[in-house]
């Protein structure tokens, strides 16, 4: 009851996604199908990407196509264990997405309770990397992320842009991409308002 499993996205590639973040009680769940013969199961962590702790609904913020071969699943609102809406983004093969639970190993994590990792969303950019942005992480200092194609453990300053004072949220204002030659996105801008007292940056 509530399950309400329906929600489609349609790949690049023709196969397509399931998903559907009330999912047993609202854990939330994506389950990855073929273009050819479709999904014939009942979802569970066999065959989906699943949450394991209710109202971690899974996919909450959106799954985006990062290039031809993979799609990330923004979870900001995810449990790490004990750490209450910490966050998580997940990269999964176009091919044949992922399944069991979101792991240090196999996604981009919030290591505090209300980091809301990834609640900026996710830009894509060329040959299939793409920016996670996350304005909430570490009592709002904000850190926005370059992966490619997988980003694995925890935001730290090697891996990402990072604000050093609560309330900087950077990339509270969104994640800009700018075209090189021939439409290709090579570069992009992190704005950020609240920087360092409202100075912004």
């Amino acid at each position: 009851t509530s399950d309400g499993v329906g929600s489609v996205m349609v790949l690049l590639n023709g196969n397509y996604l399931v998903y559907e973040t009330g999912w047993n009680s609202a854990l939330g769940a994506v389950t990855w199908c073929p273009q050819d013969g479709g999904c014939h199961a009942v979802v569970d962590p066999t065959n989906s990407l699943v949450g394991s702790i209710t109202g971690d609904q899974i996919s909450s913020k959106a799954i985006t196509q990062v290039g031809p071969d993979g799609f990330v699943v923004v979870s900001p609102n995810w449990h790490n264990t004990s750490l209450a809406y910490a966050g998580a983004v997940t990269w999964c093969s176009s091919m044949g997405g992922c399944i069991g639970g979101i792991t240090i190993n196999n996604s981009l994590l919030g290591d505090s309770a209300n980091d809301h990792l990834g609640s900026g969303g996710v830009t894509p950019l060329n040959g299939g990397a793409y920016v996670v942005d996350s304005p909430l992480w570490s009592s709002g200092k904000g850190a926005v992320t370059w992966c490619k194609p997988n980003c694995i453990g925890t935001t730290i300053p090697g891996n990402s842009l990072q604000g050093s004072s609560a309330g900087d949220n950077i990339g509270q204002n969104g994640v800009t991409v700018l075209l090189m030659g021939n439409g290709v996105i090579g570069s992009y801008v992190v704005n950020s308002a609240n920087w360092n007292g409202n100075l912004g940056a």
